[in-house]
C-alpha cells in the first residue's frame, strides 16, 4: 500500500512517499528509508494506538514500511498516523478516503497535530490531528479509529493575521521623517551616518518596526525557520548582531551547519549596528546574500543552501571620535591618516549595497513622529504602486530588467551621462526615483525625483569617500 506524509527538510516540509508491505515471518515492523531514532520508535506508538482503538497486528506477518527518496536522512513529527494508516489498508481493515496524512499517534490512538503542521506548502487537503488556522484545507480526526468513518472533519483554510508591534513616538526631525518613509516603502538598503546622538539607531528601530505587513509566502518561510529555533514568529524577524559577532553567528555555518543572524532575517530586518566596527570578513561575506537573497554554506560535513533575503539597515560613525562629517569636518579631533584608516573599514563593494545614504547630523527641527505615521505613508505609496502598475514587490527588490522598466523613456542617462555605465548606480537611483515618485502618487518618474535619488544613493557616498580633511 502506498500512501504519502512529510518529512522536514531543512526549513519546510517536504512530501514523502511511504509503501507498506506485508512478508511472511514473525509479527515485527521494520522502517527503513533512513529514518531518525523518532521515526524508529513510532512502531510502539503504533502497536499500541491500533490495538486500543479495536483494529488487530498481523500475527503472521512482517510489516516493512519503506520511506521515500532514500536518499535523504528522515526526520519528521508526524508520519504516525501515516504509517498506521498505510498498515491498516494492508491488511484490508479499512479502505482509505484519502493518501496523504500528517498527525503524531499516542498510545491510546488519539491523534494530535504536529506543531510544524503549519509549514506544510502543499495545498491538497489531508488527514491530520484536529487543528485551527492551517493555510490549506484539511480532513481532521481526533481518533485513530475515525479514519474509518465515510465522512471526516472538513476544515477550510483559514487565513493568517499579523500582528503588527505598536510602538510609541520616536523624536525625529523632519528630514528624517522622509528618509524613512522612502526606505520602509521601498525596502531600501540604507547605511545611516553621522555623529553620535543624532537618531541612527532610533531610524532603524522606527523602519524595522513600521514597514508593510510581511509577505505571505516569505514570512511563512521565516516562520518555520524561528519555529526551528523555538520561537513563534508574528511579525517580520528584526536580527541585531553585536558587533563583535563572529562571522559564523552573522553568515551561519558551524558543525553541524545552522542558520546564522542572515537566514534569521529573512523576510525581516538585518540591522549592523556600528558597521565599522565589524570584523572586514564579515563585511564582505554579506555582498552574495545581499545581491541574491540566499547564502551557500559548503564545510566539510556537507554544503546547504538557506534563505536570505531582508531589508538591510546599518549605522556607523566616520571617525574614531564620532564627530567627522563631510560636510564639517571642523569638530572631529582625528588625524587626517586616521580617519582615512578608519574609513577604510569599509570596502567600496561594501558601500554599493546600500541604495540610500543618509548623514544624520542634528535634530534641529526635530519632532514626535509616531511609528503610524510612517505606516501610513508606506501603506498609500504601495496602494498606489499596484493600483497605477500592478506591482506588489517593494521597489528595492525589483530584479534589473523590471526596474529598467520604470524608466522608459531613458530619463536617468539624459540627466546622469556620467552614471550610465554604473549598473548597480543606475539600479539604486532608479529604484529610489520610482519609490519617491510612488509617496508622492505619481505615474512618472520626474526629473525632480531622479535628482533626490541621485543626492540619496549616490552624491553622499562620494562625499564620504572622498573626505575633507
Amino acid at each position: 500500500m502506498r500512501v504519502y506524509s512529510f518529512i522536514d527538510n531543512d526549513f519546510e516540509l517536504m512530501k514523502a512517499e511511504i509503501d507498506v508491505s506485508l512478508m511472511a515471518g514473525l509479527p515485527d515492523l521494520k522502517i527503513i528509508g533512513l529514518p531518525d531514532s523518532a521515526i524508529k520508535e513510532s512502531g510502539i506508538r503504533i502497536k499500541s494506538a491500533l490495538k486500543n482503538q479495536g483494529f488487530h497486528w498481523p500475527k503472521k506477518h512482517q510489516i516493512l514500511v519503506h520511506i521515500k527518496p532514500n536518499n535523504l536522512k528522515k526526520k519528521s513529527q508526524g508520519l504516525d498516523l501515516a504509517i498506521a494508516a498505510g498498515i491498516l489498508a494492508e491488511t484490508k481493515q479499512l479502505e482509505l478516503k484519502t493518501n496523504t496524512f500528517y498527525g503524531e499517534l499516542g498510545l491510546k490512538g488519539d491523534v494530535m497535530a504536529p506543531s510544524d503542521i503549519s509549514d506544510v506548502q502543499s495545498k491538497e487537503a489531508f488527514c491530520t490531528g484536529v487543528c485551527k488556522n492551517l493555510r490549506f484545507d484539511s480532513l481532521q480526526i481526533k481518533n485513530l479509529s475515525d479514519i474509518t468513518h465515510p465522512d471526516f472533519i472538513k476544515v477550510k483554510s483559514n487565513d493568517f493575521s499579523f500582528n503588527r508591534p505598536e510602538l510609541p513616538s520616536f523624536l525625529i526631525s523632519k528630514l528624517q521623517f522622509e528618509v524613512c518613509s522612502v526606505i520602509a516603502t521601498g525596502e531600501h538598503n540604507a547605511l545611516f551616518v553621522g555623529s553620535p546622538g543624532t537618531g541612527k539607531t532610533t531610524s532603524c528601530d522606527i523602519i524595522s518596526r513600521s514597514l508593510l505587513d510581511p509577505a505571505r509566502d516569505v514570512f511563512f518561510e521565516a516562520r518555520s525557520i524561528w519555529r526551528r529555533l523555538g520561537k513563534n514568529l508574528t511579525w517580520r524577524p528584526i536580527e541585531c548582531p553585536h558587533h563583535t559577532g563572529s562571522h559564523i553567528a552573522v553568515i551561519g555555518g558551524g558543525t553541524p551547519i545552522g542558520p546564522g543572524a542572515v537566514t534569521r532575517a529573512h523576510g525581516g530586518v538585518l540591522i549592523l549596528d556600528e558597521l565599522l566596527e565589524f570584523s572586514n570578513s564579515v563585511q564582505e561575506s554579506l555582498r552574495e546574500p545581499l545581491e541574491r537573497g540566499k547564502v551557500y554554506l559548503a564545510r566539510s560535513n556537507g554544503m546547504r543552501e538557506m534563505p536570505a533575503s531582508f531589508l538591510f539597515l546599518a549605522t556607523t560613525n566616520l571617525c574614531r571620535c564620532g564627530k567627522y562629517l563631510p560636510h564639517d569636518s571642523r569638530r572631529c579631533i582625528c588625524s587626517s591618516y586616521r580617519l582615512q584608516k578608519y574609513l577604510d573599514k569599509i570596502s567600496g563593494p561594501v558601500f554599493d549595497r546600500f541604495q540610500i545614504i543618509y548623514i544624520a547630523d542634528n535634530f534641529a527641527g526635530s519632532q514626535d513622529i509616531h511609528s503610524g505615521e510612517i505606516y501610513q505613508v508606506v501603506q498609500k505609496a504601495r496602494k498606489f504602486a499596484v493600483k497605477s502598475r500592478g506591482q506588489v514587490k517593494p521597489n528595492g527588490k525589483l530584479s534589473a530588467p523590471d526596474t529598467f522598466k520604470l524608466d522608459p523613456e531613458n530619463k536617468f542617462d539624459i540627466h546622469f551621462p556620467e552614471l550610465a555605465t554604473q549598473n548597480r548606480t543606475k539600479l539604486a537611483i532608479l529604484q529610489v526615483a520610482r519609490t519617491l515618485a510612488d509617496i508622492a502618487s505619481s505615474e512618472r518618474i520626474k526629473p525632480e525625483f531622479l535628482h533626490k535619488a541621485h543626492k540619496l544613493s549616490y552624491e553622499t557616498l562620494y562625499r564620504i569617500q572622498n573626505p575633507v580633511f
